[in-house]
């Protein structure tokens, strides 16, 4: 299964139970539904809204229309009275022959807010089953930090702040982490400054500036990656490499008379080689080679390097359905807690940047369909969805849920004007967010097919 064809299963799965959990309270409480529909049937710009409607399937149950629209991403309900006393002929003859207790604004407002909270509960709820599924079928493999034993190989900015190659990190911010992936994310997220670190047998304490997410996310650097010698997993056909002799399982030890001890010395030895012969050192079978290769304008000669998980392993971790339940609650909450911490960085200048859009998300799928893999990737869209759906941006589900709260306090409605013009602002916002997300998808794509 392709990409795409992985993206649009997980997204229908995702937007159908979402929808889902707005219509079935919505019945509960004789709600009426007009429609309930997996993709859109028409196109939902603002502001050329219901242009171009037509349907794959459709069929009426009840007094609701279910069906499969034309574009395969996203989905709606369309519950009568959502926005306010109707003013146009098309809102007017919408509504025309509903019962004034099945309108959706006569209802009480702790009924309005369940529907309103239907999504975004439905959509935790998903995200902590799969985990606990996840859990239970695969159990879970974790590199722990302790494996690490040629420490850390860090960047310029890990450097330029008191890190070494080769520095075991024994705790961040006090408590200690399980992985090395675990303490960068203490680092970045939770403001876990205060590092100590084994370094040639000592323990040395390190001290990262307040703003070191900032300028993780500026540089687009990771501060650390585990350090491990350079030795070639395969080697692509028809490049330099191949051409040249390497094998797989040869050990890189020189470049150019310089010693590369570490795979991440390679690259920063390799980059100011660009367009040039280099003389390659190799431990093949106990016996020392040097070969001749031509380094590309990109820095590479054609070999993907042994994996940390070939060189340190992995641990793996068997959970019963018990533990599950206990073990899928900590990463529902965990990846709900770093996705809201990470928000923050979206302000940025550097990490506006990184948006991504449809091509973004369907990209961290797999190649070939992996069930691990989509169903994990599943669960965590479906909890950053929730939290995206509870931002109080009128469109969305938290934008709603606002003017409800408001009424809930102080007894009065907002407004049906400033409830419609907030929504018009709205669905602005959210037509510049999709444009500018796809449209940094685009621009990486021609950026990385012609420069």
């Amino acid at each position: 299964m392709s990409q795409t064809l992985q993206l649009i299963l997980c997204l229908s799965i995702l937007v159908f139970l979402h929808e889902l959990g707005h219509f079935l309270p919505a019945r509960w409480f004789n709600t009426r539904v007009e429609r309930f529909y997996l993709f859109f049937d028409s196109i939902f710009f603002f502001p050329v809204v219901n242009r171009f409607r037509f349907t794959l399937f459709k069929k009426k149950v009840g007094q609701t229309e279910f069906g499969l629209g034309w574009f395969p991403f996203g989905g709606y309900v369309n519950i009568v009275g959502m926005f306010g006393e109707p003013e146009e002929p098309e809102e007017i003859a919408a509504e025309a022959g509903v019962p004034d207790n099945e309108k959706f604004r006569n209802k009480k407002p702790w009924q309005r807010m369940i529907i309103l909270a239907g999504g975004i509960t439905v959509n935790l709820i998903l995200g902590y089953l799969l985990f606990v599924m996840i859990l239970n079928v695969w159990g879970e493999d974790i590199q722990p930090i302790g494996n690490l034993k040629q420490g850390i190989a860090c960047d310029s900015l890990a450097r330029a702040h008191g890190l070494r190659d080769g520095d075991k990190i024994l705790t961040v911010g006090g408590k200690t982490p399980e992985t090395l992936d675990q303490a960068v994310l203490w680092m970045m997220l939770d403001n876990a400054e205060q590092l100590e670190v084994d370094r040639d047998g000592q323990k040395v304490a390190v001290s990262l500036p307040e703003d070191i997410e900032y300028k993780m996310v500026a540089t687009n650097m990771k501060l650390v990656s585990p350090r491990m010698p350079f030795i070639i997993d395969s080697v692509m056909p028809r490049t330099v490499a191949h051409w040249g002799g390497l094998k797989k399982g040869d050990q890189v030890v020189r470049l150019n008379g310089d010693t590369i001890p570490y795979f991440h010395l390679w690259r920063e030895k390799l980059v100011p080689l660009r367009k040039k012969v280099a003389v390659v050192g190799v431990i093949r079978d106990g016996s020392y080679r040097e070969f001749k290769l031509w380094v590309n304008e990109s820095a590479t000669i054609g070999v993907y390097p042994k994996s940390s998980v070939g060189h340190y392993g992995l641990k793996h971790k068997a959970y019963s359905f018990g533990s599950s339940l206990g073990r899928g609650w900590e990463k529902t909450t965990e990846r709900l807690v770093n996705y809201v911490k990470q928000f923050k960085l979206v302000f940025t200048k550097a990490g506006a940047k990184q948006i991504g859009g449809i091509a973004a998300i369907g990209s961290l799928f797999p190649e070939e369909l992996n069930w691990q893999a989509f169903w994990t990737l599943t669960a965590t869209l479906s909890v950053i969805l929730a939290f995206m759906n509870l931002l109080p941006i009128p469109v969305f589900d938290g934008g709603y849920m606002l003017f409800t709260l408001w009424e809930m306090v102080t007894r009065r409605k907002v407004p049906d004007k400033v409830m419609k013009h907030s929504l018009t602002v709205g669905m602005w916002i959210v037509l510049a967010l999709f444009l500018y997300s796809n449209g940094n998808d685009l621009y990486r794509m021609v950026l990385s097919k012609y420069l």
